[in-house]
């Protein structure tokens, strides 16, 4: 499991990030968000059905988590992580209009994102990635 810091996020690097040939689940957590960790939790077992070759899952967190605590958390999640600093953390806050955590992005082969939301069912978010995997 690779650990992965991101020194600066200028809006061509969020792009890369979250552009490539498979589609991306986006989740921003926080370590002291509740609701977050236990949607983590349900989620994890989706990872199993839906390759990682297929689908990336990448978690964002911010400076209001204490990093000793993200480190030991994220080791029980599988997926891409990144702990971002003060200015990148508010760079996606704002890019991306949140106004609470958890929140998710789907996002599509092309970046384009499909689908914002705080929390969908796992059968529901299995549905959504087979669409976007099964689309040309």
């Amino acid at each position: 499991k690779e650990k992965i810091m991101v020194k600066h996020v200028t809006s061509e690097e969020l792009e890369e990030l979250i552009k490539g040939d498979k589609p991306v689940v986006c989740d921003f957590w926080a370590t002291w968000c509740g609701g977050c960790r236990q949607i983590i939790k349900e989620y994890e077992p989706l990872k199993k059905d839906i390759s990682e070759d297929k689908v990336a899952f990448i978690y964002l967190t911010g400076p209001s988590s204490i990093k000793k605590t993200w480190e030991i958390l994220i080791e029980d999640i599988a997926g891409e992580h990144y702990w971002l600093d003060k200015e990148q953390w508010e760079y996606l806050w704002t890019h991306f209009q949140m106004t609470g955590l958890p929140m998710y992005l789907l996002i599509d082969k092309q970046g384009n994102i499909v689908k914002r939301f705080t929390h969908i069912t796992t059968k529901e978010l299995k549905d959504l990635l087979e669409q976007e995997i099964n689309k040309i």
